[in-house]
């Protein structure tokens, strides 16, 4: 009862991709979240994730986002249930960087690499800089991006304040793609989004993860969608992606999809 109350409060007010008036923004939902092509490279991430969902070894992390700044003893299995992204989400991912054909993409919070190889995949010209705080999660991610043999990204270890300013100092090009996934706090949030900001192409998009997890994302997604540079934004309930076009025509600002196996018909409000 309550994931059917959690789906009405995202999407009781949703429009539908069909009012949608913009070609770009209907050309990344339609590639993103409508196309279902199924590419080879998504079994091979998945065995990975597959493999470290059964791995019962321990591993001590440093936790440096939204729970406290300490050493935690957890699993291998439990942190990839919890925090790398799902088979749907990653294909959502890999759509995504190839349907902006995104250059440079930005990813804070590698975690175990799963969302980092559906991202470096999906455009495999691109170059994916990612950041991880703790060395050995970020240890494990490099471990498994070398077994899918993805050469194009790299990895930065440390404190997202810390890393990121030298970081954007020191780009080849404009970030096409940007995606937040590693400091649940809403300070934190916005702070990151002010420091890359000025590093942004003229066209793209930026995947905030979470918007629902707590108060204080919900108000940072809230925050980041009132700028007056986003052009749309769509809210897909566990995360949201907003995106801006210097080039942009009239279209619905803010959009909530429903793919069709959230729909209410669909999980049996109606029947």
């Amino acid at each position: 009862m309550k994931s059917v109350i959690r789906y009405l409060r995202y999407y009781i007010n949703a429009k539908t991709v069909y009012q949608v008036h913009s070609p770009y923004l209907y050309k990344i939902i339609t590639e993103c979240f409508i196309e279902k092509r199924y590419y080879y490279m998504f079994d091979r991430i998945n065995t990975i994730y597959q493999t470290l969902l059964s791995d019962q070894s321990p591993i001590q992390i440093r936790d440096y986002g939204a729970g406290s700044r300490k050493q935690t003893n957890r699993t291998l299995a439990d942190i990839t249930n919890n925090a790398a992204s799902k088979p749907w989400k990653g294909r959502q991912l890999y759509h995504l960087a190839k349907s902006l054909k995104a250059n440079t993409i930005l990813e804070l919070g590698t975690n175990v690499g799963i969302g980092t190889a559906y991202l470096a995949s999906g455009h495999q010209s691109s170059r994916v800089l990612t950041i991880e705080g703790d060395p050995g999660l970020a240890e494990i991610a490099k471990r498994n991006l070398n077994q899918l043999e993805i050469k194009n990204v790299e990895s930065h270890i440390g404190e997202f304040s810390s890393v990121l300013p030298d970081l954007l100092d020191n780009l080849y090009s404009p970030i096409d793609l940007v995606y937040l996934d590693g400091n649940h706090r809403l300070d934190a949030t916005l702070q990151y989004l002010e420091l890359i900001k000025p590093s942004l192409a003229c066209k793209g998009a930026i995947i905030v993860d979470d918007i629902n997890w707590s108060s204080g994302m919900l108000s940072a997604w809230e925050s980041i969608i009132d700028n007056s540079w986003v052009n749309w934004s769509i809210n897909l309930g566990q995360y949201g992606i907003v995106l801006w076009d210097a080039n942009a025509g009239e279209a619905p600002k803010h959009l909530t999809y429903i793919d069709y196996k959230y729909k209410p018909w669909k999980i049996g409000l109606f029947a």
